[in-house]
């Protein structure tokens, strides 16, 4: 099996192989390739060829991708909160102690997730 997946690495990957699932079907095999990090395809690869797990097809896993997407997110949160902070600053005294407080704590939040997404 392995020296038939050796020949598919050499070559371009053209053919597809369509299957139909039930939705519950579809879902672990879905799961279970996110548990390993890597593509559906892949995942089915190694599952019907035996094959080993190429490594561009390695994928973040779950938590780092919902990661980075809460660290986006924070990231628009903060360009609200400055936005806030020059209209403030132009037109409506504010209290400049609460808003910076709200940045640093902001700011604080955004550090801890990069350095979690920098140390798994």
């Amino acid at each position: 099996m392995v020296e038939i997946y050796q020949n598919l690495v050499k070559r371009r990957r053209y053919k597809q192989l369509n299957i139909r699932l039930t939705p519950e079907e579809y879902q672990q095999i879905k799961d279970d390739a996110a548990l390993m990090s890597i593509t559906i395809g892949a995942y089915m690869r190694k599952i019907a060829l035996d094959a080993p797990v190429p490594k561009q097809s390695k994928r973040p896993c779950v938590e780092v991708q919902t990661l980075a997407k809460i660290l986006g997110h924070i990231g628009k949160i903060g360009s609200n909160l400055n936005q806030i902070a020059q209209a403030a600053n132009s037109y409506v005294p504010y209290d400049k102690v609460q808003l910076t407080n709200e940045l640093n704590a902001l700011k604080h939040v955004r550090e801890r997730l990069k350095y979690s997404l920098n140390h798994r």
